[in-house]
C-alpha cells in the first residue's frame, strides 16, 4: 500500500521508518489470547526518487548567484 502511494509521487519504493510500529487491540477476546483483532500501525518513508534536475547554465542576467 505504501509503495503504491510513493510510486504515484515519483518514488520507486517505500521502506519502514523509525520504530517497528505499534499494535493496539481493537476486538477481543481471541481463542487463545485476550485480544482477537489488532490494529497495527507502521510508518513508511518514500525512497528511490529522481534527482532534482538543475540547468547547467543560465542566460546572462538570470539564474542563481
Amino acid at each position: 500500500m505504501a509503495a503504491r502511494a510513493c510510486q504515484k509521487w515519483g518514488y520507486s519504493d517505500a521502506e519502514a521508518f523509525g520504530s517497528s510500529g505499534s499494535k493496539q487491540c481493537v476486538g477481543g477476546p481471541g481463542f487463545w489470547t485476550m485480544c482477537g483483532k489488532y490494529q497495527v500501525t507502521v510508518e513508511f518513508q518514500c525512497v528511490g526518487g529522481q534527482a532534482l534536475r538543475v540547468p547547467q547554465s543560465y542566460p546572462q542576467g538570470q539564474g542563481f548567484y
